[in-house]
């Protein structure tokens, strides 16, 4: 009974193309006021050209089996498309059910490439469905067309053993596949999202997972923007990288060589309904982007692998400043779950082959701090940083990774929260310790320092390089006394410990250890606190240890974070000028805003299962609460979200159990306030998502 309004608003919005977008959306607009959903292909195609101002390709796998396969790893798919242009609406572009992994259109529009991950084979099909043919074995990443040559590549990989991740990524023109050759072999790369600039330089990836950030390419550096997942770089030389981020709501967007960014929401789009979405991905132009949703079936802990045949495929324009998304089109109308987008928008200003594309800003390779890093060894400035060691070169480098244990977490600075559980380093890390310290008989520590107390009496450990049966170093703090303990010759033990510096509560403060045979140096913000000539022995006797972060028996209430470990000793004016480079940083600091309340718990996200969250070891799960008593601070909403810990290390705290309609005692701070907290993952069962949103950090 609609079919005169459907062709009535199509033949109106077609007629109308050519005036200004204004008008032609009131005439698409009249499905909106009529409560009827735009099904028609004609249609949709008239409201995605619209949204787009191009002819518009889109490929996509669609679940035909339980409709909750989004990571791709069944064939019970059928490779899908849609062309704004044809009039067919959704269609198949094969007959047959497969994998179709992470379709990909090509540069030009006019094939798709697709990866079957279960046998590792890419292939390439024609847009009409003809000529499909096996391209190379591997998982098929990125395409990118190279505007001097018109040449268009295939990015591809091998899955590395027992990751999750690609061991490298190759690249070949895709008319002659074998001619590979070598683009990122620095880090293994998740292929979600890899998209290349204009001048095919720069890439977007996890490092892998959750290291989100920018390489240069081939193989140079990377730099880590954030964590989180399914990163994606802006084309057209727009300088921009979003992370999507644990929540699966929002996308935090980057200006690339800058600190710039902000954040935008795109589970509120209409029809999503705040639900969770999923494959957020760049088009080929810079205005728009395409995802997935809503999930809405499942458990609460993981709605993404609940599928449902209510997923569907949304393209979003941004606002001309990238700040907001003005406006979405919904694709897919069908019973089946719709999952790994990719969109195709033609160029209608395009004739010819455009010139080479203007070079992005340089990435920064790293900042100020630490300065000089000769015999450097194990750095780790922040959560926020990738935390390499580079060659000479500048270019190829080791990671310095670690990992929380037990309740250990990330502080609002990005540093380490060592009050309730340790950090543990790579085994790599402590060989180049030990085997640099071994050879050179000299070692110093740098690290930023901040206890929350000094009244413990206990001596607790903040660094250490230990193994059962003895010791290397031990860095600790007993009431406001920092503690160190060093082995070397001829002794077949640590030495006691020794007060090498004063410590002040709440207070970062920059402090270093430095040690050659007979000297013994300690500096607290750059001001020499300890000179001695014992102990005099070297560290031939290191023994073989674990690298660690905090006391493993009762935790060290502080934050860690710029720490440098090297196999030399570092002078008075280094230690000066080394401080120097952090000092207005860490004085420029202020504390969040705090609300302390009593309030009655209303609905309680449950705790998740640790497999349901995989390949995240760790989860918040957000509360809603009302009858709220103000205690400290100013609240002026009648309920509140609450967001808490309900997984660490893959273990639940004994804390983290709640029930509904018991009052509790909340120590609050935004959770905006928190940017430690991007990228993990968020579980919120309530739909009232509008309420302010904090974080329990106490």
């Amino acid at each position: 009974m609609h079919a005169p309004l459907y062709f009535i608003a199509y033949r109106i919005a077609n007629q109308l193309r050519r005036w200004r977008r204004p008008i032609a959306l009131l005439a698409l607009g009249l499905l909106g006021s009529s409560g009827v959903q735009a099904t028609d292909p004609a249609l949709v195609s008239a409201a995605i050209r619209d949204l787009t101002e191009a002819p518009t390709r889109i490929v996509w796998r669609q679940d035909m089996d339980d409709n909750i396969d989004a990571g791709a790893s069944e064939a019970h798919a059928r490779l899908m498309a849609f062309d704004s242009e044809d009039g067919r609406g959704e269609r198949a572009l094969l007959p047959t059910l497969g994998n179709y992994s992470r379709p990909l259109i090509t540069p030009r529009g006019e094939r798709v490439i697709f990866s079957d991950r279960r046998v590792n084979k890419i292939y390439i099909v024609n847009w009409d469905g003809s000529k499909l043919k096996f391209l190379s074995d591997g998982y098929a990443a990125g395409v990118w067309c190279d505007p001097a040559s018109g040449v268009e590549w295939v990015y591809s990989g091998q899955w590395a053993t027992n990751a999750d991740a690609l061991q490298s990524i190759l690249r070949a023109p895709i008319d002659q596949p074998d001619q590979m050759e070598i683009v990122w072999d620095r880090t293994l790369l998740h292929p979600d999202n890899f998209q290349l600039s204009a001048d095919g330089q720069l890439a977007s990836g996890t490092f892998p997972w959750p290291a989100c950030g920018i390489a240069e390419l081939p193989n140079r550096h990377w730099r880590q923007y954030a964590t989180g997942c399914w990163p994606s770089l802006a084309p057209e030389n727009q300088g921009l990288l979003w992370v999507f981020d644990g929540a699966h709501r929002n996308l935090t967007i980057f200006r690339i060589g800058t600190e710039e960014h902000w954040q935008i929401n795109i589970n509120r789009a209409p029809g999503v309904g705040g639900y969770e979405v999923y494959h957020p991905r760049w088009s080929n132009r810079a205005h728009c982007m395409v995802m997935t949703g809503p999930y809405k079936l499942g458990t609460d802990d993981n709605r993404i692998r609940g599928g449902g045949p209510e997923v569907e495929i949304f393209i979003g324009r941004f606002a001309a400043d990238f700040r907001t998304i003005e406006r979405w089109v919904r694709v897919t109308h069908n019973a089946y779950a719709d999952f790994c987008p990719d969109v195709w928008i033609a160029d209608p200003l395009v004739t010819a082959a455009p010139a080479p594309p203007p070079r992005l800003p340089p990435v920064a390779m790293s900042p100020a701090w630490p300065g000089n890093t000769d015999e450097l060894i194990f750095i780790w400035e922040h959560r926020g940083r990738q935390n390499e060691i580079l060659d000479a070169t500048g270019t190829a480098g080791r990671s310095c990774r670690i990992e929380p244990r037990g309740a250990a977490r990330y502080g609002r600075y990005l540093e380490m929260d060592l009050g309730q559980g340790i950090f543990t380093a790579e085994t790599e890390a402590a060989a180049h310790i030990l085997a640099a310290c071994r050879h050179s008989s000299q070692f110093s520590l740098e690290a930023v320092l901040t206890p929350r107390q000094l009244t413990e009496p206990a001596n607790l450990e903040i660094v250490a390089l230990t193994s059962a049966e003895q010791g290397n170093f031990i860095l600790s703090q007993a009431e406001d006394q920092l503690l160190w303990r060093l082995h070397t010759l001829p002794a077949q033990e640590l030495g006691p410990p020794m007060s090498v510096g004063r410590l002040r509560a709440q207070v970062p403060q920059h402090v270093i250890i430095s040690y050659a045979p007979g000297q013994l140096s300690c500096f607290v913000d750059g001001a020499i606190q300890t000179s001695t000539n014992a102990p005099e022995g070297g560290l031939a006797s290191w023994i073989s240890g674990e690298l660690v972060f905090g006391d493993r028996q009762r935790g060290w209430p502080g934050g860690l974070e710029y720490l440098a470990l090297y196999s030399r000793a570092i002078s008075a004016p280094e230690a000066q000028q080394k401080y120097e480079l952090l000092k207005d940083k860490l004085e420029a600091r202020t504390p969040a805003t705090r609300l302390v309340v009593e309030a009655r718990l209303l609905e309680a996200t449950p705790i998740p299962d640790l497999a349901s969250i995989a390949p995240y070891r760790r989860a918040l799960v957000v509360d809603r609460y009302n009858s709220i008593k103000i205690i400290k601070g100013v609240y002026t909403e009648q309920q509140l979200l609450a967001a808490r810990w309900g997984i660490l290390d893959g273990q639940t705290p004994p804390t983290a159990a709640r029930h509904n309609r018991k009052r509790y005692r909340l120590i609050l701070e935004p959770f905006e306030e928190h940017p430690e907290l991007e990228g993990e993952r968020l579980i919120m069962d309530s739909a009232a998502f509008l309420l302010p949103l904090y974080y329990e950090v106490e």
